[in-house]
């Protein structure tokens, strides 16, 4: 019997301070960045854009996590990232990225947890390849949208 190998294909976003790293399976499809509409809501929340027929709301963690919000340039693309929920209202929610994301292997043994983040958007920081890692809470995040955006 073949011996079980314990890895998960990631996507790890570049962003300041530390980069996001998300399961390949979360992230539905990386986008060209395009301007949000947005009517109300609060100072993170962005807007939302139609993608595939699908209104998109879009969340900024820089907001979110009162820092200095991201540059947009030629090479900011939106990770659009599938929902987990079943008790969502809506199949998708983008945020926004500084460029397109590398594809890792991580392996249990890859990960070093380092000290707890005080990050709004987080479940966790890590250690990978000798670069820090911010893990966002998906599922926080989409309670987010949920409460404060299409309530």
């Amino acid at each position: 019997m073949a011996e079980q190998v314990n890895q998960v294909a990631c996507l790890r976003f570049p962003k300041d301070p530390n980069s996001i790293l998300l399961p390949n399976v979360s992230v539905a499809e990386v986008i060209p960045y395009q301007a949000a509409v947005k009517e109300s809501g609060p100072e993170w929340f962005m807007g939302f854009f139609l993608w595939r027929n699908t209104k998109v709301p879009v969340l900024s963690i820089e907001a979110l996590n009162e820092q200095a919000p991201l540059e947009i340039t030629d090479r900011t693309r939106y990770a659009v990232i599938n929902r987990l929920s079943q008790n969502s209202n809506y199949d998708f929610f983008a945020v926004p990225i500084k460029d397109l994301p590398t594809l890792v292997r991580v392996y249990e043994d890859d990960l070093k947890s380092k000290d707890g983040s005080n990050l709004k958007s987080d479940m966790c920081i890590a250690e990978l390849e000798q670069q820090t890692v911010s893990i966002l809470d998906l599922e926080k995040l989409e309670v987010l949208i949920n409460q404060d955006v299409l309530a």
